[in-house]
């Protein structure tokens, strides 16, 4: 896993909205190769072969920022998204409130009732004190899970918070490329920032149930100051002070401790009982025991998760492995950048390649080949000018020519335009290899009830066609092509 090292989150940004960009502009219409090729240049390439991780991704941010400026002038819609972190300044804004409402309603809360007798035993903070026991439990489970921090609540938060972006299908027009652009980037911004997003929700969550709890005591002293509360205690399950002095000495013991004073014996329990004292005793040494079983039990261990959950979410925003997500643009850009990629040249002949193939024959040939490639166009040969055809091929580079699929295979055209073409290449050169755009062809088959029947047939006619050539055929089929995309989506 490749992680930020000491980036910025600004910069990781701008390289997640590059790469949307560029991914989603497969046929160049708002930067095109050579301005990409500027931007590296402008980044600092080339680019040592050995060069570490964290000079890789200093080029990956100056690049990213030179592709942004390119491209933003050229955005007809909204380009607010180029600019600012909405995640992160939608979470402040939810952790102040969260907090302002906690410690209003805490303080508001009655805790003592209006009764000027209260119960020992009835004191809402006991089932603060139990769910907080629960909420701990929970806390370590999830804590040393790998999901942890998109589990439970804090997940719900999240994605109640940020939900994942709707993403349109691709169409032909510019406004669905800057909607796929910026759907993209979203979704994989937000799959990024989840993680100490989540790990920081937890700790604010932490803070606000703190603040909760201190406010209610907080308001609990209040009440009491102004008016004066008798204890005593009347329950269905103890019946007599020696029953119930156990289990005040779990809940109440530690507070006893560190205020010093000693909790009352069975026998003085069984004169607090409502049966013999209606009218009970002052309650302030009550109150202040429970105020210290709180910030023993509630105060104390909310903060140290606070505290554990926010430097767990530094850790995170320290960790972003941002070239995890389809790692394939990144060993393409670095690739290029220091010359390791395999040049290709593509030679369309009578044909025009759609986006969506454009996109898929570089996915396609880097699953071939095994390593980034970077792919020349040249100016489309017009049918009939086979015989005059002149193409310039550098002699480290792999010539391709580009067929439509959906024509018939002719010796007269096709193969005399490949035979004229590699007879011009210089000696030792790479041979020319053959690409077969089967778009057109699978969309018009849709509709027939043979097409695999119809499909194999043209296949075997143009491997006749090319039987006796030194040359690959490659077929880039829609179906292929929409599977890839939406994997990397």
């Amino acid at each position: 896993m490749l992680t930020t090292a000491r980036m910025k989150l600004s910069d990781i940004r701008n390289i997640v909205i590059a790469q949307a960009l560029e991914e989603s502009d497969s046929g160049g219409r708002l930067i095109s190769d050579g301005e990409k090729r500027l931007a590296d240049a402008a980044a600092g390439a080339p680019l040592a072969t050995d060069s570490g991780v964290a000079k890789q991704n200093a080029f990956l941010a100056k690049r990213a920022s030179s592709v942004i400026g390119t491209v933003e002038p050229r955005l007809e819609g909204d380009r607010s998204w180029l600019r600012g972190s909405p995640f992160r300044s939608k979470f402040s804004l939810f952790s102040i409130i969260i907090v302002f409402v906690a410690g209003i309603v805490g303080y508001l809360t009655n805790e003592l009732g209006s009764n000027p007798n209260i119960n020992i035993l009835q004191f809402p903070l006991i089932g603060i004190l139990v769910w907080n026991l629960f909420v701990y439990l929970g806390e370590i489970l999830v804590f040393f899970r790998k999901d942890g921090e998109t589990s439970g609540i804090s997940g719900v938060v999240c994605r109640a918070l940020f939900p994942p972006p709707v993403i349109m299908k691709k169409e032909e027009n510019e406004s669905s490329l800057e909607f796929r652009a910026r759907a993209l980037f979203q979704s994989r911004w937000r799959q990024i920032n989840l993680p100490p997003l989540s790990a920081r929700v937890k700790a604010t969550l932490h803070i606000t149930a703190l603040v909760l709890a201190a406010s209610a005591v907080t308001g609990m002293y209040v009440k009491g100051i102004a008016k004066e509360y008798k204890a005593n205690w009347e329950s269905t399950f103890f019946e007599s002070g020696d029953q119930l002095e156990p289990f005040l000495k779990v809940v109440l013991g530690p507070a006893s401790k560190i205020t010093g004073d000693r909790l009352p014996t069975g026998a003085e329990l069984d004169e607090l009982n409502i049966k013999n004292n209606p009218t009970g005793e002052n309650a302030a040494r009550w109150i202040h025991w429970y105020a210290v079983t709180v910030m023993l039990f509630v105060l104390i261990p909310r903060l140290l998760l606070a505290v554990l959950w926010h430097f767990r979410s530094l850790a995170k925003d320290r960790q972003i492995a941002f070239r995890d997500i389809s790692p394939a643009y990144f060993d393409r850009v670095l690739a290029l950048a220091t010359g390791d990629s395999l040049g290709i040249v593509i030679v369309p002949y009578a044909h025009q390649a759609g986006d969506n193939v454009v996109q898929g024959i570089r996915t396609y040939m880097e699953d071939i080949f095994r390593r980034p490639v970077s792919i020349q166009w040249k100016d489309v040969i017009t049918f009939g000018d086979e015989e005059e055809a002149e193409v310039e091929i550098p002699k480290n580079l792999q010539p391709m020519l580009l067929f439509n699929f959906a024509s018939t295979p002719e010796k007269e055209t096709h193969l005399a335009l490949y035979r004229k073409l590699a007879g011009d290449l210089p000696e030792n050169s790479r041979p020319y290899q053959v690409i077969l755009d089967c778009e057109a062809f699978d969309r018009k088959a849709e509709s027939f009830n043979d097409a695999e029947e119809r499909r194999a047939t043209r296949l075997q006619a143009w491997n006749n066609l090319f039987a006796a050539e030194n040359c690959d055929i490659h077929m880039i089929s829609d179906h292929a092509i929409a599977v890839k995309d939406e994997q990397s989506v």
